[in-house]
């Protein structure tokens, strides 16, 4: 890693003498972008080249030049290791610098950018002690990303290895990267106190499938390529259904998996958290190829009645309104024609999957 002019140096530290203006180290162990809040605190992120990331808070009272003394050394040398001040007994003399553009490349104005990265640096201050300890609290956790994901579209991240045509694309990608994160993390905390049936009977509930104009999926068979497939070149099907169809004492069944080179692993039941994971990820499947193949129109199926009306669900006994309800042909116990307030239930009324 070739070393920077002093005169260059001295550049950069003024940089960093001015609030909201990013200065990142990159050194052998990571790039560390370092930026002064208008509170006089030093921030750092972390990026290392496999695409970990962490953060550091400098006090205004730690001193400015100890500070980025410490930034610098990171970069090249790793958060253990003591305190390099190889340039000139200044700094670490074995990174390289470079500012960030001011707007970060993420296609957001100024102030936007800048009030994302302030509300970064006040949840991360806040954080950072819940953070420090062995087993960060799961909200907190979920809380933490957040803060990631707001640094990665105000500027807090050093996307400079990027090709600068890719950049923008780079700080949304990472967002979408973290808020997925979020969403896991916040599901397990949904999930905590449930059964994998009481999961299930959750996701009907709250999923807005009771609106039959929006798309939903419960059930489906996947191909699954596994990681050893360069080594193995197997295919796995997974055959799953999430669903607890209303029968006493009747699980939410692990998935079926077969191969189609060798033995298939053996499945484990689910937990309620993989029942709410794997709900949530596909309906949102299903909303995006219900972008290409659903009518753009009504769904067809006969409506219960006019707003303002209301109907009792003959599966799950509901109250919804008439205009949400349909009549579906249903098969044993019911015969005929039967009321329904959802998707689920219509499933279950045409699969004789209910109790009269």
């Amino acid at each position: 890693m070739s070393m920077t002019e002093p005169n260059d140096t001295d550049k950069y530290v003024a940089r960093l003498a001015l609030p909201g203006r990013p200065v990142v180290f990159r050194g052998e162990y990571a790039a560390v972008t370092a930026m002064l809040g208008t509170d006089n605190a030093l921030t750092a992120d972390i990026r290392r080249p496999g695409g970990g990331v962490d953060y550091r808070v400098f006090p205004g009272t730690s001193g400015f030049l100890a500070a980025i003394a410490e930034c610098a050394s990171i970069a090249a040398h790793g958060p253990v290791a003591p305190v390099c001040r190889s340039d000139g007994n200044v700094r670490c003399g074995h990174i390289q610098y470079g500012p960030l553009p001011d707007n970060a490349d993420s296609g957001l104005p100024v102030s936007v950018a800048a009030a994302a990265r302030k509300a970064a640096d006040d949840l991360f201050q806040a954080l950072s002690p819940a953070m420090a300890t062995a087993s960060p609290a799961p909200g907190v956790s979920a809380l933490w990303d957040m803060v990631k994901m707001l640094s990665a579209v105000s500027g807090g991240l050093d996307f400079s290895d990027v090709p600068e045509a890719e950049r923008h694309r780079a700080h949304w990608a990472e967002a979408a990267s973290l808020a997925s994160g979020i969403s896991r993390k916040s599901l397990k905390i949904v999930a905590a106190g449930m059964t994998p049936q009481q999961a299930s009977a959750w996701l009907v509930e709250n999923d807005g499938s009771g609106v039959w104009q929006k798309v939903t999926a419960y059930r489906g068979i996947l191909e699954m390529i596994p990681p050893d497939h360069d080594e193995t070149a197997r295919i796995l099907t997974v055959t799953f259904d999430l669903i607890w169809h209303y029968l006493p004492g009747q699980p939410v069944n692990p998935p079926a998996v077969t191969s189609d080179q060798g033995p298939a692993p053996e499945p484990r039941p689910h937990t309620a958290s993989t029942v709410l994971r794997a709900g949530r990820a596909v309906m949102e499947l299903a909303a995006v190829l219900g972008e290409l193949v659903i009518e753009p129109g009504g769904d067809g199926i006969p409506l219960c009645g006019r707003p303002g009306e209301e109907v009792t669900c003959e599966v799950c006994k509901r109250t919804v309104g008439a205009d949400i309800a349909r009549v579906v042909e249903a098969r044993p116990p019911s015969s005929g024609q039967t009321r329904v307030c959802s998707v689920v239930c219509a499933r279950a009324a045409s699969a004789g999957d209910h109790k009269e």
